[in-house]
């Protein structure tokens, strides 16, 4: 087993160092020599934990022992603490550039998603890594499915969300129904009279 320091600035964001290290004592020595020179940075001592090369070696028992060493399991899920984007998906650099964890720990445990398939979750918990609370589907039916809405069947104003009354605006769901009743209320606004052309005066 080797050992690694993390450099955690204070916004949450984390670096690995470079050098590796055989023994807990080496690496807790070099992150206190770190930390005499630090201003605001913190160094912590983890263990080596890399899944690309247990996941190039298809070896999915170590992947998942890997996976659950960084969540926290709340009703099932698997929330990510490691790190979290600005829209609170699990994020981490993989393979050299910042991935998508829920889509790299399914491939890795549950086989390859088509390039044009999103990761739906079902648990509606953006966190979440569990590959049983994900389902490949379109973008479409996922931003159609949004927080809850493949339970929701009707606009606030009961009108169907269907195909013939259902539209998509910047990634929401908008009822047909509702938008032609706005238009019409718009149009039947009374319009403001310019001053000096009301009834009975003359100019």
């Amino acid at each position: 087993m080797k050992w690694w320091v993390v450099r955690v600035l204070p916004r949450g964001q984390r670096r690995v160092l470079p050098p590796r290290f055989n023994s807990r004592e080496e690496a807790e020595a070099y992150a206190a020599k770190r930390a005499k020179n630090a201003w605001t940075a913190k160094y912590v001592v983890e263990e080596d934990w890399r899944l690309a090369p247990a996941i190039r070696a298809g070896d999915r028992t170590a992947v998942r022992e890997m996976v659950l060493r960084r969540v926290q399991i709340v009703d099932g899920c698997w929330l990510w603490t490691y790190g979290l984007n600005r829209t609170g998906y699990a994020v981490m650099r993989f393979n050299g550039h910042i991935a998508l964890m829920h889509r790299v720990i399914f491939k890795a445990l549950s086989g390859p998603v088509a390039d044009e398939l999103e990761l739906d979750h079902l648990c509606r918990r953006r966190s979440c890594v569990n590959p049983e609370h994900l389902e490949p589907v379109t973008g479409r039916e996922n931003r159609r499915r949004g927080l809850g809405g493949v339970l929701k069947t009707n606009c606030v104003n009961g009108h169907p969300f269907d195909a013939e009354n259902t539209y998509l605006w910047q990634g929401r769901r908008k009822c047909r129904a509702c938008g032609r009743r706005n238009a019409e209320k718009y149009r039947a606004r009374p319009l403001e009279q310019e001053p000096g052309t009301e009834e009975g005066t003359d100019e």
